[in-house]
């Protein structure tokens, strides 16, 4: 899985293996994310946290096909 954070417009986005996931945040929110995507051990009760494991389900599902 790859990740990298775009700035676009102002805002930062965060892809995924080339899709965007998150869309016009913050630097801080969007490294945030990315983080817990790269490494599942930084669990905490954080909406970052939610994201990241959506994101790693939907990467889980994505390679399942």
């Amino acid at each position: 899985m790859t990740t990298e954070i775009r700035r676009e417009g102002g805002y930062w986005s965060l892809f995924v293996d080339g899709v965007r996931m998150v869309d016009r945040e913050s630097f801080t929110v969007a490294d945030r994310i990315r983080e817990r995507v790269e490494d599942p051990s930084l669990d905490d009760l954080s909406e970052a946290t939610e994201v990241a494991r959506a994101i790693r389900d939907w990467h889980s599902r994505a390679d399942a096909r």
